[in-house]
């Protein structure tokens, strides 16, 4: 396994590592605040769902675009998917995996961010799952995403498995052994 470490004229420095977290669906998981609730992916409200989850994770380094082929998808998967609302306004989306128990993807709009509802936008997520039949669910979180990750860990997510360790190669400046000091 990498490590971090100097290697001739590379240093390899670690980044972040990408985790599978999961948590029980018990009687003793954190409960909802109340002010967000769920509404399933329609035709209707494919477009907004598109756009909202395009926005939610426009700036999560290695994530995905979805597209109208994405949606199509979801749309054949009922429940899997929605909008999140609060007072009536959409300010979030949520992809789930009925049947392993995965939260996909849940994501808020930039406007909705920093007032707590991250939180309550997973624990919404957990419920979902929870009414499905589902007694654990697991996610995929990078530990450079320290606010996400601190959150699952603070609702009781623990890990499961490193599924991947990134790192960054720099050069350090010594010079190649197989280039000649003039360059020729």
């Amino acid at each position: 396994p990498l490590a971090e470490r100097a290697t001739g004229p590379v240093r390899l420095t670690h980044v972040h590592d990408m985790l599978e977290m999961e948590r029980v669906l018990d009687d003793f998981r954190p409960r909802l605040g109340g002010r967000l609730r769920a509404v399933p992916l329609t035709e209707a409200l494919g477009e907004r769902w598109l756009t909202l989850y395009n926005e939610a994770f426009a700036a999560v380094p290695n994530a995905a675009t979805y597209g109208q082929e994405e949606l199509a998808e979801k749309l054949a998967q009922p429940g899997s998917c929605g909008l999140v609302l609060e007072d009536d306004t959409p300010v979030g989306i949520y992809e789930l995996d009925l049947q392993s128990g995965e939260i996909e993807g849940i994501g808020l709009m930039e406007a909705a961010r920093g007032r707590g509802l991250g939180r309550e936008l997973l624990l919404l997520a957990m419920d979902l799952l929870a009414e499905c039949g589902c007694d654990s669910c697991w996610l995929l979180v990078s530990t450079g995403s320290r606010t996400a990750y601190q959150l699952y860990q603070k609702v009781g997510f623990r890990t499961r498995q490193v599924r991947s360790r990134w790192f960054r190669a720099e050069i350090t400046g010594q010079k190649d052994l197989n280039v000649e000091e003039d360059g020729i």
